[in-house]
C-alpha cells in the first residue's frame, strides 16, 4: 500500500550537556507534518501505541531536564493528523558530568554519577548491592547487570570514569581506593587487569579498547 505519511530522515544527536541534548532531522518532502518524539534511557523502541514524549512542529528540539552521565535514546516520527509514520531512530547520546571538586570521596551510596562505558562487552561495570566494603553498594563487574558474577575467558574491556575539577597549578594529588580482586587466577600470565588513569575530560574511552 502507498505510504501517505512518510518518516523523517537523517536523525542526528548533538551538543550533549549535563542536563540537555539537541536532536535534528530532515522533514519528508511530500507532506508537512508535525513530529512526535520519544526519548528514554532505555533502548527499547517505541511502538505504534507508545505515548510520545511530546509533539512539535520544528525539525529540531533541545531536550532539557536530563540526568547527568546517562545514555539517552531518541526516536521521531511524522504525525500527519490522519495517521503517523514509522518511528525513525534511535540515535543515542551521553550527557556529560558535572565535575566534582577536590577533596572528593565517593562510596557509591547515593545516586551514581560515574559514567559506565560498557558498550556490548560481556562483563560490565555496574553500581549495585551485590558486593560492598562497609556500606550497602559498590562499583563492581557483572555479567548480568545485577550479580557480582563474571564470565570467564570473555575479553571484556570496560571503563568507569568521573570528571573532577583540578585547580590550575596543582602538581600533586593523593588518589586512594579500596578494591577487591577476584579474577580468573594466576596460572601462567595474569588474565585480569584493573587500571587507573588520569586523562583530560575531553578524552572519551571506548568500550572494548584499552587506554
Amino acid at each position: 500500500s502507498v505510504i501517505t505519511c512518510p518518516s523523517p530522515s537523517n536523525l542526528v544527536a548533538s551538543n550533549p550537556l549535563h542536563d540537555s541534548a539537541t536532536f535534528t532531522w530532515d522533514a519528508p518532502t511530500s507532506v508537512t507534518p508535525t513530529y512526535d518524539y520519544y526519548i528514554s534511557d532505555n533502548n527499547t523502541p517505541p511502538t505504534d501505541t507508545t505515548d510520545p514524549t511530546d509533539n512539535i512542529s520544528a525539525t529540531t528540539i533541545t531536550v532539557s531536564g536530563l540526568d547527568q552521565s546517562t545514555i539517552y535514546y531518541f526516536w521521531v516520527r511524522s504525525n500527519c493528523g490522519s495517521g503517523n509514520s514509522f518511528w525513525t531512530g534511535p540515535v543515542s547520546i551521553a550527557t556529560t558530568q558535572i565535575p566534582a571538586t577536590l577533596d572528593y570521596t565517593d562510596g557509591f551510596e547515593g545516586v551514581n554519577v560515574w559514567f559506565l562505558n560498557n558498550g556490548n562487552q560481556v562483563n560490565k561495570w555496574i553500581v549495585g548491592t551485590a558486593t560492598q566494603n562497609g556500606g550497602t553498594k559498590s562499583l563492581y563487574i557483572s555479567n548480568n547487570n545485577n550479580a557480582n558474577a563474571y564470565t570467564l575467558n570473555a575479553a571484556s574491556v570496560v571503563h568507569a570514569y568521573r570528571d573532577i575539577a583540578i585547580t590550575a597549578g596543582t602538581d600533586q594529588m593523593t588518589v586512594a581506593f579500596d578494591w577487591k580482586g577476584m579474577g580468573e587466577g594466576f596460572t601462567g600470565n595474569p588474565l585480569d587487569y584493573f587500571r587507573v588513569w588520569l586523562v583530560p575530560t575531553t578524552f572519551n574511552p571506548l568500550a572494548g579498547t584499552q587506554i
